[in-house]
C-alpha cells in the first residue's frame, strides 16, 4: 500500500507540540523519501540512526535549523505511520504493491493503537487485551515499539547533571585534602548519593581526564594532553584514563581530539565549550573539529570565546545548565566585561541566560567558583569560600533550583579554589541506574 504524503503530514502535525514551518516540513519529507527510496532501498533494513543522519545532514546543507529532539520526534511519527498502515513510499523504479489490507489486518492495527495508548497509561488494560485472539503478537510489537521509542528519545537527549546518581573522586583528594574530601563524602551520604574513589589517577581534578557520559550506556573518551601540564615539572600529573576506565568496566568510544572534560558543559541538546579546543587541535580545521564533536555527542556545539588570561579554558568555570533552555552564567562581567558581553551574546542566541550577581563593595577574585558546583539528581554541593558572596550565591542557587529545596549544601573549599578548580572539577558524576519507563 503506497503512502499518501498528505496523511503523513497530517499525522505529524497532529502529534507534535512545537512549531514546524511548511518549508521545513517539505525539506524533511523530501529527504526522508530520498533516503527511503535511494539509500535504504526496496527491502532494505531500516535503521533510525541512518534515516536521522541523512535527513539532518540534508537540513544542515540547506541551512535549516531544527532541534535534534524535534527532528527525531517527526521521524518517529513518520515511521509509526508507515508501520501502522503497512505501506511503502512511492518508488519510480518499481510498481506499487497491491492494496491487500484485509479486515483482519485493520483489526490488528486498531489493536496495536489501543495497546500503545494503554501502555502509556498502565499495564492492566494491556493484560486484558492479551486475551484477544489477535492481541498476543500485537502486544509484543507494541511493547517493542514503545521500548525502541524510549531508547531513541533517551539516545537523542544528552544525559545531564540532574540525571546522575553516582559520584567518583580521585583517591588523591582523600589523601592530600582529607578534610575537604570528608565534607564532600558526608554531604553525599546525607542525601543518599553513591560515591567511590577512582584508582590509578595522577591528580584529583578527575573531571578533566574522565570520559563524558553522553547517554546511559555510552561514554565518549578523548585525548587528555593538557598544555598547562605539558612541562617537565607537571607532566607526572597527567592521568592516563585507560586503566581507570578498565577498573570500572567502562569502554569509552574514542574521540581523537585533545580535550579536557572541564571544557564540556552538557545541556539536553547542546554541548557548550570554549574555543580553546581549536588551539588544542591545530591539525584540524574548526569545521572538522565541530563535525567530530557533533558526531560524538549527537548534539549541537556552542562555542564561547577563550579568555587568554585563563589558561585552562574550561567552560564549567563559566556556565552551567539549569533546566530546559535556561543556563546560569558566572559573574564574568565583574572581571572582564568585554569577554562577558561576547559570551552572553553567543549564549543568548540559544538559551535564556541568568547571571550570578553579588552586591559587595569589592569582588573577590575567587567568586567565579560558585558556578563550579556539583549537581546530581539528589543534591547540589556549592563551594563556600568564607567571603560575603557565600550567602548570596546560596540564595541565588536556591531560587534557581526550587526542586532542590533542602538539598543544597555548601562545602568549605577555599584552599582548593585557589588552585583553580572547585567541586565540579573535583568530581566525576555519572548515571548507573536504568531510567524508569
Amino acid at each position: 500500500m503506497s503512502i499518501d504524503p498528505g496523511k503523513v503530514k497530517k499525522a505529524v502535525y497532529a502529534r507534535i507540540d512545537f512549531p514546524l514551518p511548511e518549508s521545513t516540513w517539505e525539506a524533511i519529507d523530501h529527504a526522508f523519501g530520498d533516503c527511503w527510496n535511494n539509500v535504504i532501498g526496496i527491502g532494505g533494513d531500516i535503521y533510525f540512526d541512518q534515516i536521522f543522519d541523512f535527513v539532518n545532514g540534508h537540513l544542515k546543507k540547506r541551512h535549516i535549523l531544527l532541534l535534534p529532539d524535534n527532528l527525531a520526534r517527526v521521524l518517529t511519527i513518520m515511521l509509526d505511520h508507515i508501520e501502522m498502515i503497512g505501506g511503502f513510499l512511492d518508488d519510480p523504479r518499481c510498481p506499487n504493491n497491491p492494496d491487500n489490507e484485509t479486515r483482519k489486518q485493520k483489526e490488528a492495527d486498531e489493536m496495536t493503537a489501543r495497546i500503545r495508548k494503554a501502555s502509556e497509561a498502565g499495564t492492566r488494560e494491556v493484560e486484558e487485551m492479551r486475551k484477544h485472539p489477535l492481541a498476543e503478537e500485537e502486544v509484543r510489537r507494541a511493547v517493542e515499539k514503545a521500548r525502541e521509542s524510549q531508547r531513541l528519545s533517551r539516545k537523542l537527549t544528552l544525559l545531564t547533571d540532574c540525571d546522575t546518581d553516582t559520584v567518583y573522586l580521585s583517591a588523591w583528594l582523600a589523601k592530600d585534602h582529607p578534610k575537604e574530601y570528608a565534607a564532600i563524602a558526608a554531604a553525599l551520604d546525607r542525601h543518599g548519593v553513591r560515591h567511590d574513589l577512582l584508582p590509578h589517577t595522577a591528580d584529583y581534578w578527575c573531571r578533566d581526564y574522565m570520559p563524558v557520559q553522553s547517554r546511559l550506556d555510552r561514554f565518549v573518551g578523548y585525548v587528555y594532553r593538557p598544555d598547562y601540564l605539558d612541562n617537565a615539572r607537571d607532566r607526572r600529573y597527567i592521568t592516563d584514563p585507560a586503566p581507570v576506565c578498565r577498573s570500572l568496566g567502562i569502554a569509552p568510544e574514542p574521540l581523537p581530539l585533545v580535550l579536557d572534560g572541564g571544557n564540556i558543559v552538557k545541556c539536553p541538546e547542546t554541548v557548550i565549550m570554549t574555543e580553546k579546543v581549536f588551539a588544542e587541535n591545530p591539525d584540524h580545521t574548526p569545521a572538522r573539529i565541530t563535525a567530530m564533536l557533533e558526531k560524538a555527542f549527537q548534539a549541537e556545539i556552542l562555542y564561547l570565546p577563550w579568555d587568554p588570561a585563563e589558561p585552562y579554558g574550561h567552560a564549567d568555570g563559566v556556565v552551567r545548565h539549569i533546566r530546559g533552555n535556561r543556563v546560569l552564567f558566572t559573574n564574568y562581567r565583574d572581571f572582564d566585561p568585554a569577554i562577558a558581553d561576547e559570551m552572553l551574546r553567543r549564549l543568548s542566541a540559544r538559551f535564556r541566560v541568568i547571571e550570578l550577581r553579588y552586591d559587595v563593595p569589592e569582588h573577590h577574585p575567587d567568586s567565579w567558583a560558585y558556578i563550579n558546583y556539583l549537581q546530581t539528581s539528589r543534591v547540589i554541593l556549592l563551594p563556600a569560600l568564607g567571603i560575603p558572596e557565600d550567602a548570596q550565591a546560596l540564595e541565588q542557587i536556591l531560587r534557581l533550583f526550587p526542586d532542590y529545596s533542602g538539598r543544597v549544601e555548601q562545602i568549605p573549599l577555599a584552599s582548593l579554589v585557589r588552585q583553580g578548580g572547585a567541586l565540579n572539577c573535583l568530581t566525576w558524576n555519572i548515571r548507573t541506574a536504568p531510567f524508569e519507563s
